[in-house]
């Protein structure tokens, strides 16, 4: 299984050591995790007020790299980030059906 760290978060600017300190837990966890330089940040403080079918554009986008790349699990730091990528993936889901 791969998985990645959510690098669109500003977490990784704002707290280093948060992110180091989860990639230290999941290295413990035998969890191998692949590092992803192309996603963006959501944009969740500033697009949400103004557009919700851009939130989910920019998120989506973060997903079809995600899936591009073979990533089976994307870990986020960010309780917005697992917001916005789950609700946007719900979307999609419902969209599509």
């Amino acid at each position: 299984m791969k998985n990645t760290i959510f690098s669109g978060c500003l977490v990784q600017f704002r707290f280093p050591e948060y992110e180091k300190s989860a990639e230290l837990i999941l290295e413990k966890l035998g969890m191998e995790v692949d590092f992803i330089n192309d996603f963006s940040c959501c944009g969740s403080q500033v697009v949400e007020s103004v557009d919700n079918n851009l939130l989910y554009l920019i998120a989506g986008r973060n997903l079809a790299i995600a899936e591009q790349k073979k990533i089976d699990r994307i870990i986020t730091l960010c309780g917005t980030c697992t917001y916005v990528l789950k609700k946007t993936k719900k979307v999609s889901l419902n969209r599509n059906s």
